[in-house]
Protein backbone atom coordinates (compact mmCIF):
# COMPACT_ATOMS: atom_id res chain seq x y z
CA UNK A 1 0.00 0.00 0.00
CA UNK A 2 1.42 3.64 -0.63
CA UNK A 3 -0.59 5.03 2.22
CA UNK A 4 0.00 3.72 5.99
CA UNK A 5 1.56 0.46 7.62
CA UNK A 6 -1.64 -1.70 7.21
CA UNK A 7 -3.41 -0.74 10.26
CA UNK A 8 -5.97 2.24 9.91
CA UNK A 9 -5.99 5.80 9.96
CA UNK A 10 -6.39 9.00 9.24
CA UNK A 11 -5.41 9.14 5.62
CA UNK A 12 -8.27 11.21 3.57
CA UNK A 13 -6.82 13.64 2.00
CA UNK A 14 -4.10 11.97 0.17
CA UNK A 15 -3.42 12.62 -3.18
CA UNK A 16 -1.20 11.73 -6.15
CA UNK A 17 0.46 15.36 -6.63
CA UNK A 18 0.83 16.68 -9.37
CA UNK A 19 1.93 20.86 -9.99
CA UNK A 20 2.45 23.15 -12.53
CA UNK A 21 6.61 23.62 -12.03
CA UNK A 22 9.34 22.19 -10.07
CA UNK A 23 9.37 24.45 -7.21
CA UNK A 24 5.49 24.22 -6.28
CA UNK A 25 6.05 20.13 -6.44
CA UNK A 26 8.34 20.78 -4.16
CA UNK A 27 6.98 23.00 -1.84
CA UNK A 28 3.61 21.42 -2.22
CA UNK A 29 4.04 18.23 -2.16
CA UNK A 30 4.37 17.30 1.47
CA UNK A 31 0.30 18.27 2.07
CA UNK A 32 -0.72 16.04 -0.35
CA UNK A 33 1.60 12.80 0.31
CA UNK A 34 1.23 13.54 4.35
CA UNK A 35 1.20 9.38 5.23
CA UNK A 36 2.91 8.12 2.31
CA UNK A 37 5.46 5.44 3.03
CA UNK A 38 9.12 6.68 1.95
CA UNK A 39 8.73 4.10 -1.23
CA UNK A 40 6.07 5.29 -2.45
CA UNK A 41 7.25 9.25 -1.77
CA UNK A 42 10.43 8.09 -3.90
CA UNK A 43 8.59 6.51 -6.43
CA UNK A 44 6.46 9.53 -7.01
CA UNK A 45 9.41 12.05 -6.83
CA UNK A 46 11.44 9.72 -9.32
CA UNK A 47 8.36 10.32 -12.48
CA UNK A 48 8.80 14.56 -11.87
CA UNK A 49 5.01 14.82 -11.77
CA UNK A 50 4.83 18.78 -12.85
CA UNK A 51 5.27 20.38 -15.77
CA UNK A 52 8.19 20.79 -17.03
CA UNK A 53 9.71 16.88 -15.59
CA UNK A 54 6.68 14.66 -16.81
CA UNK A 55 4.38 17.24 -19.08
CA UNK A 56 2.61 14.87 -20.57
CA UNK A 57 1.18 13.67 -17.05
CA UNK A 58 1.07 17.37 -15.96
CA UNK A 59 -1.08 17.27 -19.60
CA UNK A 60 -3.07 14.32 -18.28
CA UNK A 61 -3.77 16.28 -15.06
CA UNK A 62 -4.59 19.70 -15.88
CA UNK A 63 -7.05 18.52 -18.93
CA UNK A 64 -8.89 16.45 -16.22
CA UNK A 65 -9.04 19.36 -13.94
CA UNK A 66 -11.05 21.39 -16.27
CA UNK A 67 -13.14 18.64 -17.91
CA UNK A 68 -14.65 18.55 -14.26
CA UNK A 69 -16.12 22.44 -14.28
CA UNK A 70 -16.56 22.40 -17.73
CA UNK A 71 -19.00 20.90 -20.53
CA UNK A 72 -16.48 20.42 -23.07
CA UNK A 73 -12.85 20.58 -23.42
CA UNK A 74 -12.11 23.21 -26.18
CA UNK A 75 -11.41 21.07 -30.04
CA UNK A 76 -11.24 22.26 -33.77
CA UNK A 77 -9.77 21.51 -36.71
CA UNK A 78 -6.39 20.87 -37.85
CA UNK A 79 -4.75 20.18 -41.53
CA UNK A 80 -3.16 17.10 -41.54
CA UNK A 81 -1.96 16.45 -44.65
CA UNK A 82 -2.18 16.80 -48.92
CA UNK A 83 -2.04 13.99 -51.35
CA UNK A 84 0.17 15.20 -54.39
CA UNK A 85 0.82 11.84 -55.46
CA UNK A 86 -1.34 12.43 -58.71
CA UNK A 87 0.55 15.56 -59.34
CA UNK A 88 4.06 14.18 -59.08
CA UNK A 89 2.98 12.04 -62.28
CA UNK A 90 1.62 14.08 -64.35
CA UNK A 91 4.59 15.01 -65.93
CA UNK A 92 5.79 11.89 -66.53
CA UNK A 93 5.42 9.72 -69.57
CA UNK A 94 2.30 6.97 -70.72
CA UNK A 95 4.29 3.93 -68.67
CA UNK A 96 5.25 5.95 -65.79
CA UNK A 97 1.67 6.94 -65.30
CA UNK A 98 0.03 3.84 -65.36
CA UNK A 99 2.95 2.34 -62.94
CA UNK A 100 2.31 4.72 -60.86
CA UNK A 101 -1.30 5.15 -61.18
CA UNK A 102 -2.38 5.33 -57.75
CA UNK A 103 0.89 6.46 -55.92
CA UNK A 104 -0.33 8.62 -52.71
CA UNK A 105 1.67 10.73 -51.36
CA UNK A 106 0.35 12.41 -48.82
CA UNK A 107 2.66 15.08 -47.23
CA UNK A 108 2.51 16.86 -43.87
CA UNK A 109 2.38 20.37 -43.38
CA UNK A 110 5.08 22.49 -41.50
CA UNK A 111 1.73 24.33 -40.32
CA UNK A 112 -1.53 22.36 -39.17
CA UNK A 113 -3.27 25.89 -39.25
CA UNK A 114 -4.99 25.45 -36.03
CA UNK A 115 -7.54 26.73 -35.66
CA UNK A 116 -8.39 25.71 -39.22
CA UNK A 117 -10.69 28.61 -40.89
CA UNK A 118 -12.25 29.76 -43.84
CA UNK A 119 -9.81 31.10 -46.00
CA UNK A 120 -6.65 29.20 -44.96
CA UNK A 121 -4.78 28.27 -48.16
CA UNK A 122 -4.12 24.45 -47.60
CA UNK A 123 -1.71 23.80 -51.00
CA UNK A 124 -0.26 26.60 -53.82
CA UNK A 125 1.06 24.54 -57.14
CA UNK A 126 3.46 26.03 -59.04
CA UNK A 127 3.28 28.42 -62.16
CA UNK A 128 1.89 25.54 -64.07
CA UNK A 129 -0.21 23.57 -61.98
CA UNK A 130 -3.68 22.53 -63.15
CA UNK A 131 -6.14 22.92 -60.42
CA UNK A 132 -7.06 19.57 -59.35
CA UNK A 133 -10.89 19.38 -58.41
CA UNK A 134 -10.47 15.40 -56.43
CA UNK A 135 -7.24 16.66 -54.53
CA UNK A 136 -7.50 14.71 -51.47
CA UNK A 137 -6.35 16.56 -47.85
CA UNK A 138 -6.41 15.05 -44.46
CA UNK A 139 -7.63 16.87 -41.54
CA UNK A 140 -7.29 15.76 -37.79
CA UNK A 141 -10.08 16.95 -34.60
CA UNK A 142 -7.34 18.50 -32.16
CA UNK A 143 -7.48 19.92 -28.56
CA UNK A 144 -6.64 23.55 -27.72
CA UNK A 145 -6.26 24.54 -24.26
CA UNK A 146 -4.20 27.29 -23.80
CA UNK A 147 -1.08 27.04 -22.02
CA UNK A 148 -2.08 23.14 -22.12
CA UNK A 149 -2.32 21.29 -25.14
CA UNK A 150 -2.54 23.63 -28.21
CA UNK A 151 -3.74 22.66 -31.86
CA UNK A 152 -2.11 19.17 -31.03
CA UNK A 153 -4.56 16.02 -32.41
CA UNK A 154 -7.01 14.84 -29.88
CA UNK A 155 -5.60 10.93 -30.63
CA UNK A 156 -1.86 11.44 -30.38
CA UNK A 157 -2.72 13.33 -27.68
CA UNK A 158 -4.86 10.13 -25.91
CA UNK A 159 -2.24 7.94 -27.73
CA UNK A 160 0.61 9.68 -25.48
CA UNK A 161 -1.19 10.20 -22.39
CA UNK A 162 -2.34 6.21 -22.22
CA UNK A 163 1.48 5.18 -22.94
CA UNK A 164 2.16 7.23 -19.79
CA UNK A 165 -0.05 6.09 -17.65
CA UNK A 166 0.56 2.39 -18.96
CA UNK A 167 4.40 3.07 -18.00
CA UNK A 168 3.81 4.42 -14.65
CA UNK A 169 0.91 1.68 -13.12
CA UNK A 170 4.22 -0.97 -12.96
CA UNK A 171 6.47 1.71 -11.27
CA UNK A 172 3.54 1.41 -8.36
CA UNK A 173 2.54 -2.60 -8.35
CA UNK A 174 5.20 -3.48 -6.31
CA UNK A 175 4.54 -0.62 -3.26
CA UNK A 176 0.71 -1.46 -3.17
CA UNK A 177 0.96 -5.00 -0.75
Amino acid sequence: MLVGTGKPGPFFHVYFPIFDSAPEYKAGKTRQIKGMRQEAIDAIDGIKPYKGGNDTLWQLHSLNRIDKHRLILTAGSAFESVDIGAELTRGMGESARELFATLDLAIRPADNLFPLKAGHRLYVGGPDHEIDKNKRFTFEVALNEAGIVEGEPVLKVAKDMLDVVENLVPTFEPLLT
